[in-house]
């Protein structure tokens, strides 16, 4: 939004499982005229099914596609090319989150709180740079 870059909620997918009915609806995403260049995917694993979909399409990562994912797992870094992602400290999440459900268990009243966890972005070949020429169209 900062860039003035709008979302298309067409381009917004929900997929529960690898193995979830949402992969007809990937494809279609990925069949369009119009389709994303670059996806952020929720999980590593999601990624690697995302790269997998993009293969069977005939596309190229991060040539077509450019992918960034989150929690950089051994998948991330298996991959070939290996993913861009988000490397989130799994510890610090884990213990902001007991630490929230004791304070709501001893105040159920209490307003949700909002923390920001360490993360940094790891980036890997994933990932392509928009090209000045075509960032001018």
């Amino acid at each position: 939004m900062q860039n003035g870059i709008t979302a298309d909620p067409d381009y917004c997918l929900e997929m529960d499982s690898l193995l979830s009915d949402g992969s007809e609806k990937l494809h279609a995403l990925l069949s369009r005229k119009d389709r994303p260049t670059a996806f952020v995917v929720s999980d590593d694993i999601l990624a690697v099914s995302l790269k997998r979909t993009c293969a069977q399409l005939g596309l190229s990562v991060p040539e077509d596609v450019s992918i960034v994912a989150f929690n950089n797992s051994l998948f991330a870094k298996l991959t070939s090319p290996q993913l861009t992602s988000v490397e989130v400290n799994s510890f610090q999440l884990g213990y902001e989150a007991v630490s929230q459900a004791f304070n709501h268990t001893e105040n159920p009243n209490l307003m949700a709180a909002k923390i920001i966890v360490p993360h940094r972005l790891v980036v890997r070949s994933s990932c392509k740079a928009l090209e000045e020429d075509s960032a001018k169209e």
